[in-house]
């Protein structure tokens, strides 16, 4: 197999895509289970964990959401998990479920997992943290948990996201002890959760969700008031 995999990021099956948020262009799209979209996304994330740390993994695919550039490319994706429907993939690196890690005690039916955190372009953080923030906000989530090195880190504290640190990852404690991820556990990485409306309070600060508009079903828009 080569060493390198070409990045799948043109659009093959765009009915497939279905945009939730805009936001200068870009579009947050959910991502059609068991479709060849699917299929394209993982594919996606594989590229760039291979890109970045050698990595091999083998991923549990929650559902998919996608982001598209202006040019329609995908840019950058992500896999949501809801901790009411399913053990999360981090609570393997955990000594207890992740409600009990959370800070005010919030019920599992507000916890979500981002998993999967893939980008290309630089500074895709600023388009896709305040669009992820929207989605999971209009569906009342309090929580978000992920895995995510120092640098995944400073790019929410940049964006004044606060995350709190609940753990490491230690691949010890996985099933495949972490085979197939390559360099990636050299580089230290931690479950972090982090607040969802005080992450909305933060960007909402900024001026970072004052453009953002909702895609609806019929394919029209409306502006937000955040």
């Amino acid at each position: 197999m080569p060493d390198t995999l070409p990045h799948p990021d043109r659009l093959s099956w765009p009915e497939d895509f279905r945009p939730e948020l805009s936001l200068a262009g870009r579009s947050l799209c959910s991502v059609s289970p068991d479709s060849p979209a699917e299929e394209q996304v993982v594919r996606f994330i594989q590229s760039r964990f291979l890109d970045a740390y050698g990595a091999r993994p083998r991923l549990r695919i929650a559902s998919l959401m996608a982001l598209l550039s202006p040019e329609n490319r995908v840019s950058a994706a992500v896999g949501v998990r809801c901790a009411a429907e399913e053990r999360l993939f981090l609570e393997d690196y955990l000594d207890g479920p992740i409600e009990s890690a959370i800070p005010d005690g919030s019920a599992r039916s507000s916890i979500i997992e981002v998993a999967h955190l893939a980008g290309v372009e630089p500074g895709v953080s600023r388009f896709l943290f305040p669009l992820l923030t929207i989605w999971l906000a209009d569906r009342d989530v309090q929580w978000i948990a992920f895995t995510g090195t120092s640098h995944l880190r400073n790019s929410f504290d940049r964006m004044g996201i606060r995350t709190e640190i609940v753990g490491n990852a230690d691949p010890a404690r996985l099933p495949d002890k972490g085979r197939g991820w390559g360099r990636y556990y050299q580089h230290s990485p931690m479950v972090m959760v982090a607040h969802v409306p005080s992450g909305h309070d933060a960007l909402t600060r900024l001026g970072l969700l004052r453009h953002i508009h909702r895609v609806p079903a019929a394919g029209g828009r409306y502006e937000l008031t955040a």
